[in-house]
């Protein structure tokens, strides 16, 4: 059954319709500038998560509990703490405050301001305003984050109209030398029972607290509720986001406020059945069921990049469409649409041999040694099996032809490109604890190089075969 809104989806121009992929994708904190309205209409599911977090928030108040958002890179943490920051709002008989402090612009200085800003503020609001600080400079800010403390620690009682809900967002961002520092001083506010912090945090800064750091323990991981991202299904995420330009709901401010330009897209919108916000689950995404698992893997369910592929890949479709095989999958509901197949070979064209595609596949194979084997498939491999660095997982990579500078090496190449992940953070402060053999986890971008792509003929024909695996070498 042909889709209702397919035709006219891919009618438009392909520039229009990159553009229009291009906003519809882009960081839903950045593409809303903060709007609020904009941002609750784009923002899709985690109805359970925030049901959960509005009961916690319900009795919180007095006592000073503190949270735990817990996700993997790109799950949405940071959608998720700002959807918590413009709901509590709509709230008001809970009383609270919420301020929110993230590193998203990558400057420690720039968190630290613009908390105390806003911790001046919160006082303010509260008539229990702080004698005059030190003007903030990069040598003293720590001063007036102490000054802060005392006095939230010191006011009346009778100044708590509202609890104080403190978001610490991306903190994982932080230079291992500062984190635990940067903790540290924001943990001063969360022992106080009229404020509580909620962290967000990848599962390795959650293991390394619990692990190295006693006085951070309670604050962020012991007595605390938390809350567990899960991935999202990536069609409905997929669907939902195409909506980038129905914010609009009949006018072009928000558009202008978007792009800084008219919008000419509510032509396209009327094309593609859409005038609701609430119409985009009409929107069938053209790739099959196997593709969707290839973006969802290769990407490591990391929205960013999925964004990025999703991006190549509908252009691609559009550009074409007419000679791209047609398959007939059915839906959850049991409904049938047409797909559009895009092969192994088209997938590698895309994202291999393309250089100005936005997501690139790499080439595992290519530090193949004198024994023919591959060094990066040879440590993912390793990491798979044995979840770290021990004499045993070194004793085969030496058999199999690698030296130790190049397993350092290549775990490194491994790390940047997200194949694997560390178990945990190591503080510099504790490098006396530091473990003798360091844990890694393979990821599901790292496992679907090892047991999908690296078998792909088309993959063996430009990347070349990974000659002798570990595993192989252990059954032998």
């Amino acid at each position: 059954m042909e889709d209702k809104t397919q035709t006219d989806f891919f009618e438009d121009s392909l520039k229009k319709f990159s553009d229009f992929i291009k906003i519809s994708f882009k960081d839903l904190i950045r593409l809303t500038h903060n709007e609020k309205k904009v941002f609750l209409d784009l923002y899709y599911n985690r109805v359970t998560e925030l049901n959960k977090m509005q009961s916690i928030l319900k009795n919180i108040r007095n006592r000073g509990d503190n949270i735990l958002i817990l996700g993997h890179a790109g799950t949405g943490k940071s959608s998720f703490m700002y959807k918590v920051f413009f709901e509590i709002g709509n709230l008001p008989d809970y009383n609270l405050y919420p301020l929110i402090v993230d590193f998203r612009d990558g400057n420690k200085f720039h968190l630290y301001k613009h908390f105390i800003e806003k911790m001046e503020k919160y006082f303010s609001d509260i008539n229990c305003p702080i004698p005059k600080l030190i003007t903030n400079n990069e040598t003293n800010f720590k001063e007036n984050i102490s000054l802060l403390r005392t006095h939230l620690a010191n006011i009346d009682e009778k100044c708590f109209t509202k609890h104080l809900i403190i978001l610490l967002d991306d903190f994982d961002y932080l230079d291992e030398d500062d984190l635990f520092d940067v903790l540290e001083d924001f943990q001063g506010f969360g022992i106080h029972r009229h404020a509580t912090l909620v962290l967000s945090a990848r599962p390795a800064l959650y293991t390394a607290i619990k692990e190295y750091d006693n006085r951070l323990i309670k604050t962020f991981t012991r007595e605390i509720h938390k809350i567990k991202l899960v991935r999202l299904d990536i069609n409905k995420l997929i669907s939902r986001r195409l909506a980038g330009i129905i914010i609009e709901n009949k006018s072009k401010s928000w558009f202008k406020k978007i792009t800084h330009k008219e919008s000419d897209y509510i032509r396209l919108l009327k094309k593609m059945g859409i005038s609701e916000i609430n119409d985009i689950e009409n929107i069938t995404i053209p790739f099959t069921g196997l593709y969707l698992n290839f973006i969802s893997n290769i990407t490591n369910h990391n929205n960013r990049e999925i964004f990025d592929i999703v991006h190549d890949s509908l252009i691609y479709v559009r550009k074409n469409f007419e000679i791209l095989e047609s398959i007939s999958e059915k839906n959850e509901d049991g409904e049938t649409h047409s797909r559009k197949n895009i092969t192994k070979e088209q997938t590698l064209e895309l994202f291999y041999d393309n250089d100005d595609s936005l997501f690139r596949i790499i080439n595992i194979n290519k530090n193949i040694n004198k024994k023919g084997n591959s060094l990066l498939f040879n440590l993912l491999e390793g990491v798979k099996l044995y979840k770290e660095l021990n004499r045993t997982f070194t004793e085969q990579m030496n058999f199999l032809g690698h030296k130790e500078k190049e397993i350092i090496w290549g775990i490194k190449k491994l790390k940047l490109n997200n194949l694997i992940s560390p178990t945990k953070i190591v503080p510099n402060r504790y490098e006396e604890r530091i473990d003798l053999y360091p844990e890694f986890s393979i990821t599901d971008k790292g496992d679907y190089y090892l047991t999908n792509i690296c078998y792909w003929e088309e993959y063996i024909n430009r990347c070349g075969h990974f000659g002798v695996s570990i595993h192989n070498n252990l059954i032998v």
